[in-house]
């Protein structure tokens, strides 16, 4: 998530042809902030409980599917590079 993360953001600040969003995550990656000005856009992971809690509050839950792990919102299913490719756009677009 944090790798996925971290690889939007290089992107959108390559299209973007500056750093426009500020991509850092703590050392234990438990969570990565995504920073644009001053909001600072904090998604936290929370592995013992399989949960993802994006910036502005909505929570996936780790499901397995047939035999492929996806975060679930239902009633839909999303894979970590989706979470956080929308993660870094909204933080762009300073709303959800």
């Amino acid at each position: 998530m944090c790798q996925a993360a971290q690889k939007a953001t290089e992107e959108l600040n390559r299209e973007m042809a500056q750093q426009y969003v500020v991509f850092s995550r703590d050392a234990n990656a438990d969570k990565f902030s995504l920073k644009v000005g001053d909001t600072d856009n904090v998604v936290h992971l929370d592995r013992p409980n399989h949960t993802i809690q994006r910036s502005r509050g909505k929570t996936y839950h780790l499901a397995i599917v047939g035999e492929t792990a996806v975060w679930k919102y239902d009633p839909v299913d999303y894979t970590s590079e989706q979470i956080a490719r929308d993660e870094v756009q909204q933080s762009f677009e300073g709303q959800d």
